[in-house]
């Protein structure tokens, strides 16, 4: 039985090595490869980019919110400490309703799960609490 169990390992391993290699010929691994617009290919680009414009916010706070939405089409993430500092800005400017504000303006452009990690990366910045 563990020549049965070792052969159907090894099939299963090359199948998944032929199968990469037609997907994806040039050698490039999948995170390296971008579209047109510099999203990452694949599945994540319906997830990442699912609309064309974020949120409308008030005037003031559309520097912040330009800021962010640079700052995580730049890491693909919200742990840069510049996060933290615009956070800080928008409590001191317009308060826990202007970072409610230009948080929820993300959702429609990049989705719950970057909704989400900002949301926590805000944790106990002013009055902001992650649940």
């Amino acid at each position: 039985m563990d020549g049965f169990w070792g052969a159907m390992a090894a099939f299963v391993f090359f199948a998944v090595c032929i199968w990469y290699s037609i997907r994806y010929p040039s050698g490039q691994r999948m995170s390296d490869m971008r579209d047109d617009r510099g999203a990452p290919a694949g599945i994540s680009r319906g997830i990442v980019f699912q609309a064309a414009e974020p949120r409308p916010v008030r005037p003031e706070l559309r520097p912040y919110l330009q800021s962010i939405i640079d700052i995580y089409r730049r890491d693909r993430n919200f742990y840069s400490k510049e996060i933290i500092a615009i956070g800080n800005e928008i409590n001191q400017k317009a308060g826990y309703n202007g970072m409610v504000e230009v948080c929820d303006a993300l959702l429609p452009l990049f989705g719950k799960g970057a909704h989400r990690m900002l949301e926590e990366r805000w944790d106990g910045v002013g009055e902001w609490q992650a649940n």
